[in-house]
């Protein structure tokens, strides 16, 4: 299920975009809300590639305890450094470090 859709380049912005379309007294309830149920965040961008081919970049972000707590504390700014170590994340950065190792 895929609650919304929207303009972001990374999962800490995606949740920010997110709470920040609420007022100030319902940002809290906002973060509490999108803690106890967040499942992934995947943010897509399509990036050219040196021969004119353009590539699909991944990034997900499972929802696990520790990104649910950033949120709820509203640590957003902490989210992106986070998500590298978090079990079945796929980083952006790995993906566009592999695509320029293999010429792409």
């Amino acid at each position: 299920l895929v609650i919304c859709s929207l303009h972001a380049t990374s999962p800490a912005q995606a949740f920010r975009r997110l709470i920040d379309i609420q007022g100030t007294a319902q940002r809290a309830l906002v973060r509490a809300t999108l803690a106890a149920t967040l499942q992934a965040v995947v943010t897509l961008e399509v990036v050219p590639g040196k021969d004119g081919a353009r590539h699909l970049v991944v990034d997900l972000l499972p929802g696990t305890p520790a990104i649910d707590r950033m949120i709820r504390e509203d640590r957003l700014h902490q989210v992106d450094a986070a998500a590298h170590t978090q079990p079945g994340a796929v980083s952006r950065d790995d993906q566009l470090r592999r695509l320029v190792e293999q010429g792409k």
